[in-house]
């Protein structure tokens, strides 16, 4: 036998030995895809904003499919629609849907109304900002104005204003991302179907905030008194609406001295 009769029979002996290896090896440890995995990644906006609390779109389909957890009601942006498609691929029968929500911002304090401390000349980010003595701004509980919450919104929802302040439009799906990525926490989640809202969340004694923000709560209470379904409490120097009771009647907004409730 010549040496490229015997170099064609190795080298076709090895092929043979690495084919059937990789058969065995590929029949051994296949991963058997369960077929409700793709139709639930079809029915998921697949947008991965994690407000579900998983890593994304596909984290949830897996734990879905696999009966880790039975809820199908969690995926925010896809509201009562996407959850009621999931519990038919799942066949669950009752679907406790939620009520859609939108982010609202609860600071006024835009460059216009808020008194600065210092000109910030440093990194262009809310947190990078806020690790400088809170932020530029005298008020420690103002937004920053730099608009984290709009780089990491997924639907294009947040735009920053003129004046500093981000700006929610009918795009939001209440998400929730916003939220978690703001260091002041100005941004909160109200259910669509309220639209009375207090623009401050700041702690600090009426007689400071009026020096150092146009459209802080002063403490006056006169909501307090004006509020027919007693929906408006006051506590640690702040006006708080109690949505349970709020009927969107507007009283408190005509009493407001400093136009903080919108």
């Amino acid at each position: 036998m010549d040496i490229i009769t015997t170099s064609a029979v190795i080298v076709g002996g090895m092929s043979f030995i690495f084919g059937a290896c990789l058969t065995y090896v590929s029949y051994k440890f296949a991963v058997v895809l369960d077929p409700r995995k793709e139709l639930l990644l079809k029915i998921l906006p697949g947008v991965n904003c994690g407000a579900c609390g998983f890593a994304g779109c596909g984290n949830y389909a897996d734990k879905l499919a696999a009966g880790e957890i039975l809820s199908p009601n969690l995926c925010v942006p896809g509201s009562d629609a996407v959850a009621r498609e999931i519990a038919k691929i799942l066949g669950i029968d009752e679907v406790s849907c939620k009520n859609p929500c939108k982010a609202v911002i609860i600071c006024g304090g835009g460059s216009k109304e808020a008194v600065k401390q210092f000109e910030y000349d440093g990194v262009y980010t809310c947190k990078g900002a806020n690790l400088i003595a809170g932020g530029n701004k005298v008020c420690k509980y103002g937004c920053i104005g730099f608009g984290d919450c709009t780089r990491v919104c997924p639907f294009d929802a947040i735009h920053m204003s003129n004046n500093g302040l981000p700006v929610v439009n009918n795009k939001c799906n209440g998400c929730g991302k916003c939220i978690n990525e703001c260091p002041k926490k100005v941004l909160t989640l109200v259910d669509n179907k309220h639209f009375v809202n207090i623009l401050c969340h700041s702690n600090d004694k009426g007689v400071l905030v009026r020096k150092i923000c146009t459209k802080g709560c002063i403490g006056c209470m006169k909501c307090v008194k004006a509020c027919p379904t007693q929906a408006i409490e006051y506590e640690n120097f702040l006006a708080k609406i109690n949505y349970t009771k709020c009927n969107n009647c507007g009283e408190c907004i005509k009493v407001c001295p400093t136009g903080t409730i919108i």
